[in-house]
């Protein structure tokens, strides 16, 4: 590897690390660092024994608050030009990933932290030239890697431009929604039931786990303070993050979680669009609020819908606060 090519990786692996902070991970250990390897026979190549060590790129604590429990995530950080993102690559990114997370189990580079589970890897993968990068080639390439784990409870995220793009909007709206003067309080949302099987309680947390990073919707509270005359009035508000488009059909699946997922609970539920939808989708958009909004008037109750668009980068922006911005 070039001097070039050695900085231009070190560069994104800070900037993996400035994304995943602000969305509330905590890094553990340096970045760039080796763990011996444990299976020299399994994760050698082409008949021969492994001789070196496997690397790891970024490591994070995390707190999953549907599960509540503390999970250490292995971050590999790869950047890309387009022509180099490849099924060959892509599997070879994914292999180098899942060897590591094997070995992470049995080191001890680990010790002294509280976590509950090791078992879950996370390729960061960025394409350093955004105009060419294509979503929809970029998952064919990836529904054609072929990697195979010993360990059936070990899982592999993959995030690229289009997701890593998102996790931005969403870091940049949260930091807008909690700049605001009268805003008190702003927390991540995680029901009881969506993935606990109601074994966990509704919690709100300064994090966005990965569950959520992959979803289409991300719920959040925050408290804002009202003030009419010599009046000061407190109003709960409900967000959703809402990463998918706004038809009829997905606008009505949304509503039907609002009594499950405890999202009436407020005075004011915000939907954050990602992206300008207003001229595609106006007639659904402008339907679904008016109908919302009547069925609360006729039904008394003191809440109502409003819309806010999430801005759409091309490039990771330079300043990212998140939950880093308090």
């Amino acid at each position: 590897m070039s001097e070039q090519q050695q900085y231009i990786g070190e560069r994104w692996t800070q900037e993996s690390i400035k994304i995943l902070t602000a969305l509330g991970w905590t890094q553990i250990n340096d970045s760039g660092y080796d763990i011996p390897c444990s299976f020299k026979n399994r994760h050698g190549s082409n008949g021969k024994i492994r001789s070196n060590p496997h690397g790891i790129d970024i490591s994070f604590i995390c707190l999953d608050p549907f599960l509540n429990k503390n999970e250490i995530i292995i971050v590999e950080s790869k950047t890309r030009q387009w022509n180099g993102i490849t099924v060959s690559s892509l599997e070879s990114f994914l292999k180098q990933l899942l060897y590591t997370l094997e070995c992470s189990n049995c080191c001890n580079s680990f010790n002294g932290y509280d976590y509950d589970t090791m078992n879950t890897g996370l390729l960061m993968i960025w394409c350093n030239e955004p105009l060419k990068y294509n979503h929809e080639e970029f998952i064919k390439k990836l529904k054609k890697v072929k990697i195979s784990a010993t360990n059936k409870f070990l899982k592999l995220y993959v995030a690229s431009n289009y997701e890593i793009l998102k996790y931005c909007s969403l870091i940049k709206t949260i930091e807008e929604i909690k700049s605001k003067p009268n805003c008190q309080e702003f927390k991540i949302f995680y029901p009881s039931d969506t993935f606990g099987n109601y074994n966990s309680l509704p919690n709100r947390r300064d994090i966005i786990n990965l569950s959520y990073m992959f979803s289409k919707f991300i719920f959040a509270r925050s408290k804002e303070i009202e003030k009419m005359g010599k009046i000061t009035t407190e109003i709960d508000i409900t967000h959703i993050f809402f990463f998918e488009e706004p038809t009829r059909e997905e606008l009505n699946f949304i509503s039907t979680k609002f009594g499950n997922y405890q999202l009436e609970d407020c005075q004011k539920i915000i939907i954050h669009f990602y992206g300008k939808k207003e001229e595609a989708f106006r007639n659904d958009l402008n339907f679904f609020k008016n109908s919302m909004n009547k069925k609360y008037i006729d039904n008394d109750k003191n809440l109502e819908i409003e819309y806010n668009y999430m801005p759409v980068f091309k490039e990771v922006p330079t300043n990212l606060g998140g939950f880093n911005n308090d």
